[in-house]
């Protein structure tokens, strides 16, 4: 293995643990905002500076491996873009509450499906559009991923590459499809910059 592929290796993980580190500040969070207990509202105030500068921690780290990728690299080979600072939730103005579902993860062991199941949590909320016509709202942290496939991969195609990191906003996602009652209702809605039906 090269040092670029061993220097790619670690991005990926450190990307990984900040990844889970992230989702730990998204729960402790959440359970700040739920908490009445002002002495545990301390406590989850603390454990929530301690996320954020591990998440800084993690971050600065990325920048030094990223510089030590571009250091290593010849003019032959595919470089990582210098990756845009994960961003952090912002605040929310909004009214969120959590809900519980269950997360199904799929893996091949020895020639056979295993399943694996497990609960998980997010943060969502309604939006009444009138009528009866309800929308729930799921919120999606925000993080950073690297897209594309290394030069090192078999049957790599062209366009897969070069590999780049893309930074995600958070955002809300409907927890459902939508149905035709609630789109109609949001199609009545008044026209908003830019007009869409432009790009149809």
């Amino acid at each position: 293995m090269s040092s670029v592929q061993r220097l790619r290796r670690k991005i990926e993980g450190k990307q990984k643990e900040w990844d889970v580190v992230y989702q730990k500040l998204t729960a402790v969070r959440t359970a700040w905002r739920i908490e009445t207990d002002a002495a545990v509202k301390v406590k989850l105030d603390i454990e929530i500076k301690n996320c954020e500068n591990e998440l800084t921690a993690i971050e600065q780290e990325l920048e030094q491996l990223e510089q030590q990728l571009e250091d290593a690299g010849d003019e032959g080979s595919e470089t990582l873009e210098k990756p845009i600072a994960p961003v952090t939730e912002p605040q929310p103005t909004l009214k969120t509450q959590p809900f519980e579902f269950e997360v199904a993860t799929v893996s091949i062991k020895s020639g056979s499906l295993e399943i694996n199941r497990s609960q998980s949590w997010a943060e969502f909320f309604t939006e009444d559009s009138g009528n009866g016509i309800i929308l729930e709202m799921v919120q999606i942290p925000g993080g950073i991923f690297v897209m594309g496939s290394p030069e090192s991969e078999e049957e790599r195609q062209k366009n897969e590459g070069p590999q780049h990191f893309v930074s995600v906003k958070p955002f809300f996602m409907g927890k459902y499809p939508v149905t035709q009652a609630q789109w109609f209702a949001v199609a009545a809605l008044p026209k908003v910059e830019p007009d869409f039906s432009r790009l149809l």
